[in-house]
């Protein structure tokens, strides 16, 4: 009897990921032929044992008084129809009713008993309430998709999992793309392919659903969450030192950054989707023992565009806020319409180039050059310019960025090209760079949550207060 929850035995099998299954809708014709030539079925049996079979060569093997036996067998319509998983064939003893799974070197184990009526309602596998259809949900580019109930079941439960998809019944690039991070969150293969492990993964509710709301760490809007506390105390369980208080703050945010590290993420931001909460509570989340060592600091300037870990969000920018806290608001209160500035605009050679921006803010740069230059100096022949002023907005939004009234600068490192990739690394000599901005007052753009931005340092608000009590922003 074959049954399709089981695997070759045989390790070299190039079956993978297959989920068909031979329909026994005619067990009484099987009865008939077992009495009737019970060899018939030893030597398929013995033949099986020596070699590979696909379904579909098992199926051609058979003479023609078998054929009714597995006319219940379907290629799934509008499926991809290639085998992933190894198949486990059962022999069937005609005239015991006993099955047997072939397993490696010709040894066969008993497993079940059918009894020997061959009733047709006989259940011959334990199925689960929502068994894997028996095909593969694969993305071709390019191909026409094809509307699929149970690629439809299938997005509505990652939906109630808490991933964001369309629940439409087709498997396209959005769909694809979602198993790819629910795959890795899970240790499964990243292939994008739903086979039925994925398919089983996806329906076990061993861990809580993702409650639907990002936890996003943003200096001075830290709100209670229970979901939050549920996180924290799951980190805390499996091994990290947090507080388990239901805020997600720097600290967290700084776990989250670890956490994801350690699991391998492409994209390291410290915020917890669906992607980093389906892996908090898997069985085999990472610890802290799995993060990947930070590199020593550099001797000479020969690596400052080496690319490194950006420190935890804990060591940085400490007692400073990014004046885009809530918006633009702040700096139009204070600075009024960058369009038409009524503030001192300047251009000076701060030291290792020319800038060009508010006042105070390149005064501030080329006292805090002068101390790079004096205990850094392979660092300070490296820095480049890469803009002050720009009246624009933050791209995608209405809110002015800090560049608009020229209290934000980025900077480049050598010859390399501006860090814009959201992956929890930046050059080093950034890194080596932030602690001689922060001590000048400035915030740095590493801890942006929703925009990891390390070239960028910008006037931080208590900065910017202190210039105003100063009179240097009239």
């Amino acid at each position: 009897m074959y049954n399709q929850d089981a695997s070759f035995a045989n390790p070299d099998s190039p079956l993978t990921d297959l989920g068909v299954s031979f329909n026994m809708s005619c067990l009484d014709d099987l009865s008939q032929i077992s009495r009737s030539d019970p060899g018939q079925l030893n030597t398929l049996a013995n033949s099986i044992e020596t070699e590979v079979y696909s379904p579909y060569s098992v199926i051609e093997s058979l003479n023609q008084p078998l054929d009714s036996v597995f006319n219940g067998f379907r290629s799934p319509k509008n499926s991809v129809s290639m085998p992933q998983q190894p198949v486990e064939l059962d022999s069937l003893d005609p005239l015991t009713g006993a099955t047997s799974t072939l397993l490696p070197e010709g040894i066969w184990e008993e497993s079940f008993d059918v009894s020997s009526r061959f009733d047709r309602d006989v259940s011959v596998l334990e199925q689960d309430s929502l068994p894997y259809p028996g095909y593969l949900f694969r993305y071709i580019e390019g191909q026409t998709l094809t509307r699929d109930e149970n690629v439809e079941t299938w997005q509505r439960q990652m939906r109630e999992r808490g991933w964001q998809l369309a629940v439409d019944g087709f498997y396209g690039p959005e769909s694809e793309g979602i198993a790819r991070q629910f795959q890795q969150a899970k240790d499964l293969a990243v292939d994008g392919i739903v086979g039925p492990n994925t398919w089983r993964e996806t329906f076990d509710t061993g861990s809580p659903p993702f409650p639907g709301e990002l936890f996003i760490y943003e200096s001075g809007r830290i709100n209670y969450n229970p979901a939050v506390k549920q996180w924290q105390q799951r980190m805390k369980d499996v091994g990290w030192t947090l507080s388990v208080d239901g805020y997600y703050g720097p600290q967290s945010a700084d776990i989250a950054r670890q956490f994801q590290a350690a699991e391998g993420f492409t994209l390291v931001d410290g915020i917890v989707g669906p992607q980093t909460w389906e892996a908090s509570f898997d069985d085999q989340a990472a610890t802290p023992n799995d993060v990947p060592p930070v590199a020593p600091p550099p001797t000479d300037g020969s690596d400052y565009t080496t690319l490194v870990p950006i420190p935890p969000d804990s060591e940085m920018n400490q007692g400073l806020t990014s004046p885009s806290v809530g918006g633009d608001e702040y700096m139009l209160n204070l600075l009024g319409d960058p369009e038409n500035p009524s503030f001192d605009l300047v251009t000076e050679d701060v030291g290792p180039f020319t800038a060009t921006g508010l006042k105070p803010a390149v005064e501030a740069l080329t006292n805090i050059f002068e101390k790079v230059e004096q205990e850094k100096p392979e660092l300070y022949e490296q820095l480049g310019y890469l803009g002050m002023l720009n009246v624009r907005k933050i791209a995608g939004t209405t809110t002015w960025s800090n560049h608009a009234w020229g209290a934000a600068i980025d900077i480049q490192i050598g010859n390399t090209e501006a860090d814009l990739d959201r992956d929890g690394q930046t050059y080093r000599g950034l890194v080596e760079l932030y602690p001689y901005f922060e001590d000048a007052g400035f915030y740095w753009g590493a801890e942006f949550s929703t925009n990891e931005d390390p070239i960028h340092f910008e006037a931080s608000r208590e900065l910017l207060e202190e210039w105003r009590r100063a009179g240097l922003l009239t």
